[in-house]
C-alpha cells in the first residue's frame, strides 16, 4: 500500500507499523458499524458511498491525514458487506479519485 510505504520513508518503520494499525482499526470500525458515529453520507459524489477520517479511529485530532471511502452493499445471497473503495489524503478531492476511477 503505498500510504504505508510513504509513511515509512517519512517516518520510520514505527510510525509505519503505527498507521497500518490505525487503517485496520478504521475498517473494522465500518465494517463493525458503517453509520458509526463520525462517517459522513458522501452520496453528493456517489450513491451509497461514506466517508471516515482516520483521526477517527485514532480517537485524536492531528493523529492522521487519510479519509476511508466506502460503500454498504448487499451481496446476491442477502449479506450486508462494507466495500472499501479509497483511502486518500485529506487533501485530495474524492469527486476526482474516486467518481472518476469507478465510471
Amino acid at each position: 500500500m503505498a500510504i504505508l510505504q510513504e509513511s515509512g520513508r517519512l517516518f520510520g518503520p514505527l510510525q509505519q507499523e503505527r498507521y497500518a494499525t490505525l487503517i485496520r482499526a478504521a475498517i473494522e470500525r465500518v465494517r463493525d458499524d458503517p453509520r458509526c458515529i463520525g462517517s459522513k453520507a458522501r452520496e453528493d459524489i456517489l450513491p451509497r458511498l461514506r466517508s471516515l477520517h482516520l483521526n477517527l479511529a485514532a480517537r485524536r485530532h492531528g493523529a492522521a491525514a487519510h479519509i476511508l471511502y466506502y460503500e454498504e452493499r448487499t451481496t446476491p445471497e442477502g449479506a450486508a458487506i462494507v466495500v472499501i473503495l479509497r483511502i486518500l489524503h485529506d487533501r485530495m478531492d474524492p469527486e476526482l479519485h474516486i467518481a472518476g476511477d469507478l465510471d
